[in-house]
């Protein structure tokens, strides 16, 4: 019988993956230390991946300060069953520097596992993405994004499992407690600080955008020019919008005069009331095109 084990710190979402992949109703709760005991269940037939499923209690490091973390530990000395097993080390994405503890210590000692990553969109929540180049390359050990709620990812998880070496399970011996765990923490930050990269957030870019913008839009001679050439284009934008309406007006109004001259005839008080009156109030007409685009564009 295969076996997959499921290790790391609490709070890492352990307990949902061993619900989602086994079916069971096992009950997890959003803080550290839930799961004080082991859990032990068949995979769903649905994966078609006959294998025994194990959750382990949170395990922050090999070098036990409470009760449910020494059951795991004594899990691991010496595991209470006949098998191969692979050793799923699950860890939140968002709490790397403080996790990666745990994983200096598995891969010091050499025991065999695959990194399960959770929680990545918690990440990236706080506008922080890890750059997958960088984690293959300096890992060393195979590695898988999921989210367990997702049933694709899951399916992404069993086939990654499928493909992986199960072997008879390691001993796994506890840290000494007089060697400091300052070196391990100072290798994680250093880690964490070239895996993960920060992108300013949406309102941090416009605010810069909109100081650059501001730079150079008040520049005493930028800021001036700038002004004259968006005036002029301005105007000139309402002239050329108005030219047709304006065009089509004057032949109308020509039109017009040209029919009324035939009915009223050259007389000199139809010259007045057709040359004087019509046509200075038909200028005004002519205004009224340039003026509306102006209201429509301001």
């Amino acid at each position: 019988m295969k076996h997959i084990t499921l290790i790391g710190p609490p709070n890492t979402g352990k307990t949902l993956l061993f619900q989602r992949l086994t079916g069971k109703k096992v009950f997890p709760v959003n803080y550290p230390g839930a799961t004080v005991s082991l859990y032990q269940g068949q995979m769903k037939p649905c994966f078609q991946f006959p294998s025994q499923v194990i959750d382990t209690p949170g395990l922050g490091s090999l070098k036990s300060t409470f009760h449910e973390q020494e059951e795991t530990l004594k899990f691991l000395k010496k595991r209470p069953f006949e098998g191969n097993e692979v050793c799923v080390l699950v860890l939140d994405c968002s709490q790397l520097k403080k996790q990666l503890y745990l994983f200096q210590q598995l891969q010091e000692q050499g025991v065999p596992f695959v990194l399960c990553l959770t929680k990545e969109k918690e990440l990236e929540k706080q506008g922080k993405f890890i750059s997958r180049h960088y984690l293959e390359r300096t890992l060393n050990c195979p590695y898988v994004f999921i989210d367990a709620k997702k049933e694709d990812d899951l399916d992404k998880l069993v086939e990654f499992l499928q493909t992986q070496d199960f072997l008879p399970p390691k001993s796994i011996e506890t840290s000494n407690p007089k060697i400091s765990p300052k070196p391990y923490f100072q290798k994680c930050e250093a880690l964490v600080s070239k895996m993960i990269y920060e992108l300013p957030s949406k309102k941090k870019q416009e605010k810069d955008l909109e100081k650059k913008v501001d730079k150079v839009l008040f520049h005493p001679l930028l800021g001036s020019l700038i002004f004259c050439a968006v005036m002029f284009g301005f105007f000139c934008s309402i002239f050329l919008l108005s030219q047709p309406i304006t065009t089509w007006i004057e032949q109308g109004l020509s039109q017009g005069i040209i029919w009324l001259k035939g009915i009223l005839g050259t007389h000199w008080v139809s010259s007045l009331r057709i040359e004087g009156v019509l046509k200075g109030g038909a200028m005004t007409l002519l205004l009224a095109p340039q003026i509306a685009i102006l209201f429509f564009l301001l």
